[in-house]
């Protein structure tokens, strides 16, 4: 969250805030309306591949650890999390 503030200190608090996801063309990017601060603690699990690539995984803590984890070679650590989405209520 730090980083994020951080970064939209010089932005404009009027503009729209649009997600594109990874690969797509700049014309399909969806706008974020909706914010969901979560009051619950999450995990952050750090797997690593068996291609010695790294996959990080976040769920709710409640949840225990995700398909793959190996106490082994993996990490984690607990962290607060806010969720963006574009649930958008319709505009006039």
């Amino acid at each position: 969250m730090r980083d994020l503030m951080s970064r939209l200190g010089d932005a404009d608090e009027d503009a729209v805030v649009l997600y594109l996801q990874e690969g797509a063309d700049p014309s399909e990017a969806n706008e974020i309306c909706h914010v969901e601060l979560v009051s619950a603690l999450w995990t952050c699990e750090c797997q690593i591949r068996s291609d010695a690539s790294t996959k990080y995984i976040h769920h709710p803590a409640s949840h225990g650890f995700s398909i793959g984890w190996n106490s082994t070679s993996d990490s984690y650590h607990p962290e607060y999390v806010f969720i963006l989405g574009p649930l958008c209520s319709s505009k006039p």
